[in-house]
Parts: structure tokens; sequence; C-alpha cells
């Protein structure tokens, strides 16, 4: 507008006109360049909006790993807590167990004998074994005594 004005008051002072100010109030391009100006414009959108995407996209992309990195921290977590009150309750059982058993050791042999048994019988159909054997001593009596031996 500057080089517009200077031009203008060149032009017109020999009349004694003076241009105090010029302003535009509509501006049209020559029709045949319309649409190289609209596809141009549409040009430049296209590629703001790219870089708009690829910038919200970088940014989701850290926030995803900050999340992840904060679950992975959060399970670990969780996971050292549980694996400790476990090992407490372990603890715990253990020495109820061995408070238990130390009272009363036939206890204890019955006690691990039908541990035996579960085991045995959960993991075989048949079981070929001499019925007076020690395996089955529990089940003859309560005394835990074979009764070919009684």
């Amino acid at each position: 507008m500057h080089a517009v004005q200077t031009q203008i008051t060149r032009e017109t002072s020999m009349w004694g006109i003076e241009i105090a100010d010029i302003s535009m109030t509509h501006l049209d391009f020559p029709t045949e360049l319309n649409d190289a100006i609209y596809k141009q414009m549409g040009a430049e959108r296209t590629e703001a909006a790219h870089q708009l995407r690829s910038a919200g996209m970088v940014e989701a992309a850290e926030k995803r790993s900050y999340a992840d990195r904060q679950r992975e921290m959060i399970l670990a977590q969780g996971y050292k807590r549980a694996q400790m009150v476990k090992g407490n309750g372990d603890a715990q059982a253990i020495a109820i167990y061995a408070s238990a058993f130390g009272r009363d050791p036939q206890f204890y042999r019955f006690y691990k004998s039908l541990d035996a048994y579960r085991q045995t019988f959960r993991e075989r159909e048949v079981i070929v074994l001499d019925p007076t054997s020690d395996f089955f001593r529990f089940m003859h009596n309560s005394a835990g005594v074979p009764s070919s031996k009684r």
C-alpha cells in the first residue's frame, strides 16, 4: 500500500492534490488465475493440516508410552507386594504346621500320607500295590499299623 500511495502522490502532486491515506476494500484476481490461487490455498491448508496431524500423532505416542511405563511400574509394584504378602503367609503357615506337627508326630505322618494319597490317585487311574504295604497303613486302621502286624 505504501508503494501505491507513493506512486499516486507523485502523479497527483502536479495538480496540487495530496493523498493522505489509501486503503483497499476489494481485490480481485484475474479469472484465469482463480483456479490456480484456490489450488495453492488448498495445498497450503492441506500441508498445515498434515503438520498438525503429525504433531498430534507424536504427542499421542509420547502419552501412550508414558502411560505404558506407568502401568508397568504399577503392575511390578503390585506383584512385589503380592509376593511379599504371599511369602509372609507361607512363613506363617509353615510356622503353624511346624508347631502342630511338632506336638503330634503321628498326626504329621497321617497328614503327609493323606497328601500322598491325594497326589497318587489324582495322577494315576490304576495302581498295583500290595494292600499290606506301608503306603496304605492309614487306610487299614486309625493307629497307622497295617492289619497284618496287629
